[in-house]
C-alpha cells in the first residue's frame, strides 16, 4: 500500500542546478507546503522564490556539512536532488541518522548508476520497496520509496 503524503513540512537536499522534477513539485499542491531546501551554493536561493527557508550547507568531506542539514523540524516528504552529481550524493549513506526514513523519499536522477544505488540502499534502510519513474522526456528517471 502505498503511503499517504499529508501536508506539511517538504525537506529539500537540492542542487543549483535545479532540475524539471523541482519545478514540477513547485507548480503541484508540493507548493502550499512548508519547504525546507538545503543547497551548497547560496545561488538557489534566488531561483526558487517560493521557499519558506533555505538553508545554505556547504560540502565537507564530499557531502554536505552535517550540522547544518541536521533538523529538529518534523517532515512529510524527502526529495533528495543535490549535491550535484559530480560532487555526488552516495555521502548521505553515512549520515542517514539526520534523516526520518519513515516518511516518503523521492531521489531524482536515478538514470544515473550512483543516484539509483543510493535509491537502492535508502530503500534497503528504510525496509520500503521503491518504484522508478520516467520522466516525459523518457531521459530522466526519478525514484521515490513508499
Amino acid at each position: 500500500m502505498p503511503a499517504t503524503i499529508s501536508k506539511g513540512v517538504f525537506l529539500d537536499l537540492e542542487t543549483v542546478d535545479n532540475g524539471d522534477l523541482d519545478r514540477s513539485l513547485l507548480s503541484s499542491s508540493l507548493s502550499s507546503w512548508d519547504w525546507h531546501a538545503f543547497s551548497e551554493t547560496k545561488q538557489i536561493a534566488g531561483r526558487i522564490h517560493s521557499l519558506n527557508h533555505y538553508i545554505f550547507a556547504p560540502i565537507k568531506n564530499g557531502w554536505y556539512e552535517p550540522r547544518t542539514v541536521r533538523t529538529s523540524q518534523t517532515y512529510g516528504l524527502l526529495l533528495i536532488d543535490g549535491p550535484p552529481g559530480h560532487i555526488g550524493r552516495l555521502g548521505m549513506l553515512k549520515h542517514l541518522d539526520l534523516f526520518d526514513l519513515s516518511v516518503p523519499i523521492v531521489v531524482d536522477d536515478v538514470h544515473r548508476s550512483a543516484e539509483r544505488l543510493l535509491l537502492v540502499k535508502l530503500a534497503e534502510a528504510a525496509g520500503r520497496d521503491y518504484e522508478v519513474v520516467t520522466e516525459a522526456d523518457k531521459t530522466k528517471q526519478f525514484g521515490i520509496i513508499v
